[in-house]
């Protein structure tokens, strides 16, 4: 019999532009950028969702994002719930 690992989860939504859907499989690469370069968002360096899935990775989780252009974007986090060793 295998136990399932419980998993804590942690979600955040927003109601901004959205991501056009091209975007969505690059957008944790680094320095990848969806502003274009003359509509005033370009002072991001493209670091932001690289660096959350670099340390959601080191803890053995996961990070996905689902977007709607026009309406939003939902980032679900989810990490192995921590085992407590001194019971």
């Amino acid at each position: 019999m295998q136990s399932q690992k419980e998993v804590v989860e942690v979600i955040f939504q927003d109601h901004g532009v959205g991501i056009p859907p091209q975007h969505l499989p690059r957008i944790f690469e680094r320095f990848y950028r969806v502003a274009q370069n003359d509509d005033g968002e370009t002072r991001s360096g493209g670091l932001g969702l690289a660096i959350a899935q670099a340390l959601v990775s080191s803890h053995n989780g996961t990070i996905e994002c689902k977007s709607t252009f026009g309406e939003g974007s939902t980032f679900k986090i989810s990490l192995p719930s921590p085992t407590n060793s001194s019971s």
